[in-house]
This record gives C-alpha cells, sequence and structure tokens, in this order.
C-alpha cells in the first residue's frame, strides 16, 4: 500500500473528512433523460447558498484538513459566481474535481479554471453524434458544444474527461464512442450505473442498460481506460465486505440549500451549513455515529456468495430504490462485473 492508499485508509478508519462534494446548484440549462435532479427542482435559485456561504463552507471544509473538493449540479457554470469559488477554493489549498455537462465553457472561463488547481473536468457525452446525444440531452446543438468544452480543456493542458453515460437506447453505440473519444484523445470514463432521481422517483431505471446489454458489450467495458486524473478511491483499498462504505465517514455532500448528506445518493440530512458548524457536526452528530457504525449483515445468502470478498453495496443507491440485500439490482450488477472482470 502506497503512501496516499495509507493516508486515505487512515481518514476513513479515522473518520476524518477528506473528500467534499459541494452542489452549487439544481438548476440545469438541459432536460437529459436519465437527470438525477427531478424536473420541478431545476428552476429555482432562491434557495441556493449564496457566495459567500459556499467561500465560508470551503474554509471549513480547508480548516478540517479536507483535500479533495467536487463541484456539482444541475449545471454549475450557472452560476455567475463559480468562478469566485474556485478561486477561493484554490486559495484554501482545495484539489478540484468538477462535473458539467460541457455547454457553457468558452475561451473565458477555460482562462479561469487554467489559474487554479483543476484535477478534472468531467463532461457528459451520450453519443458519438449529434442526433444521439442531442436525443438525451433534449437539447439541439448540446453535442457540438460539448465537443468545443473538451477541444478548450485539451488546448489548454487541463484534464478534461467525456463520461460516457449509457442507456439502453444508446448501448449499442459505446463502440462507437469509444472510437470517436480515442480518435480525437479524448480522456473518457464509462458510466452504467443510473439511477434512480433524488426524490426517490424510479422511473430513471426503465432506460438503464439491461443486462443483456451490458454482457454483449463486455469487451468494450473491461478494457483498460486511459489514465484519468481522479480522486483516489475514498476507503483505499476496498475494506471488508461488511463495512460500510466511505459516506459519513472521509466524505459529505451539501445541497444547494446547504443541506449535509453522507454523500451524493445517501440523502440523509445530517444538518445544514447555515445553521450548524460542519466540523462541530461531523464529530458530534448522532446521525453520522449511526451510521458509522453501521455493518451490512452476512447472512445465510450473503456468507455463500463467491462475490462476498469484492462486493462493495452502495447503501445510498439502496435507500433511493428502497430495495434491501441480498438479491436486489446492485447484488446483481456486483456479480456480473466481477464475472467479466474476471473473464478478461
Amino acid at each position: 500500500m502506497g503512501i496516499h492508499d495509507r493516508f486515505v485508509r487512515s481518514s476513513y478508519d479515522q473518520n476524518e473528512l477528506i473528500f467534499g462534494t459541494i452542489e452549487l446548484t439544481h438548476r440545469c440549462n438541459l432536460r437529459c433523460l436519465h437527470c438525477f435532479v427531478p424536473r420541478n427542482f431545476k428552476n429555482n435559485a432562491s434557495m441556493e447558498l449564496p457566495t459567500r456561504e459556499v467561500q465560508r463552507l470551503l474554509d471549513t471544509l480547508s480548516a478540517m484538513k479536507c483535500s479533495y473538493v467536487t463541484f456539482t449540479g444541475g449545471e454549475v457554470f450557472l452560476r455567475n459566481d463559480f468562478p469566485d469559488i474556485l478561486d477561493h477554493a484554490s486559495s484554501k489549498g482545495l484539489v478540484i474535481k468538477i462535473l458539467s455537462n460541457g455547454t457553457l465553457i468558452d475561451e473565458a472561463v477555460v482562462r479561469r479554471l487554467k489559474k487554479n488547481a483543476i484535477l478534472s473536468v468531467y463532461l457528459s457525452l451520450y453519443g458519438e453524434n449529434a442526433g444521439i446525444h442531442d436525443r438525451v440531452s433534449q437539447e439541439e446543438g448540446s453535442f457540438q458544444k460539448v465537443l468545443h468544452s473538451l477541444r478548450l480543456l485539451q488546448d489548454a493542458g487541463i484534464p478534461g474527461v467525456a463520461q460516457l453515460v449509457v442507456l439502453n437506447q444508446t448501448a449499442d453505440h459505446l463502440p462507437a464512442m469509444i472510437e470517436f473519444c480515442e480518435k480525437n484523445r479524448f480522456l473518457f470514463q464509462i458510466g452504467l450505473k443510473i439511477t434512480p432521481r433524488m426524490d426517490g422517483d424510479t422511473r430513471t431505471l426503465d432506460i438503464a442498460p439491461t443486462q443483456e446489454q451490458i454482457h454483449a458489450l463486455a469487451s468494450c467495458i473491461s478494457r483498460p481506460e486511459p489514465g484519468i486524473p481522479s480522486n483516489p478511491s475514498p476507503t483505499g483499498p476496498v475494506p471488508f465486505p461488511t463495512d460500510p462504505c466511505p459516506a459519513g465517514r472521509n466524505q459529505c455532500t451539501v445541497s444547494p440549500e446547504g443541506e449535509i448528506f453522507p454523500c451524493l445518493l445517501w440523502r440523509i440530512p445530517c444538518g445544514n451549513v447555515l445553521n450548524d458548524d460542519l466540523a462541530a457536526l461531523w464529530k458530534e452528530s448522532l446521525i453520522l455515529k449511526k451510521i458509522r457504525e453501521f455493518r451490512f449483515p452476512v447472512n445465510q445468502e450473503c456468507d455463500g456468495c463467491g462475490f462476498f470478498q469484492n462486493c462493495e453495496r452502495c447503501p445510498g443507491y439502496l435507500h433511493l430504490i428502497r430495495d434491501t440485500l441480498p438479491d436486489t439490482p446492485s447484488c446483481s450488477l456486483m456479480r456480473f462485473n466481477t464475472s467479466i472482470s474476471a473473464a478478461f
């Protein structure tokens, strides 16, 4: 185990917050079919943390010795103050990751990004051409804007990553998407996991890739992805399967309204940065204490499962689909992913 792996694993064991995710807004200029944010959340800017409160949150994360911050939305570049927020995060020594739809990045934005400690900028890509991508984003011209953004980032030496989101209607295009990225020398990452919306609406799962489609794409999925600068695994080496995930242990998420959650998916409110001292709450919260004490039960089915030692069960995903273990969609996906990894 390397030095940094030991650092990350120690943060996990000692409940030290080193990974912060800040949802800056729920607003978005696209209407992507699979979006995690419910449609009725997307037009309200009045509930977003003002600039000074976001900066104060970044001050707190820095004082807590947090190392990494991820900015996501909604679409983060809809906030006019985002460049100032980035400057502040960088001034605090935080390593920055950005998740964006890639339609609002121009030369001025890239110049500002270049001034800061940007680890990577992930941009969603849904197809190798405008017809496919724009059908998923439901915004004509969005494909060309994403390509323009990827090329601007590439030319500036900023690691822009095409996040290849796979739906059941686009799964057959994944090989062409990969070929397109390789031809253009874009870094890319394949995303197969479609989640329910944050309000528990599971209709997005109807457009997730099927197991049959994933099997058919096995050779694409199992191939090594290009070297992408990204946050290290929040647990370091994979913990024992009964251990909880890092949510609430060395990572947390803050919503646009300031609510504090264990992670982006596990949306159990633990407090609000407008009213609570995050540093004190991190040590004293009874909710976080219960989350940290949680262990997955090892029942007869799990104990006899050949995939148990590699199981990375996601409490947030299970919470959203209101499911229980075993024999859940996540169990099926783990079995399949492990079998694919072993086969290639």
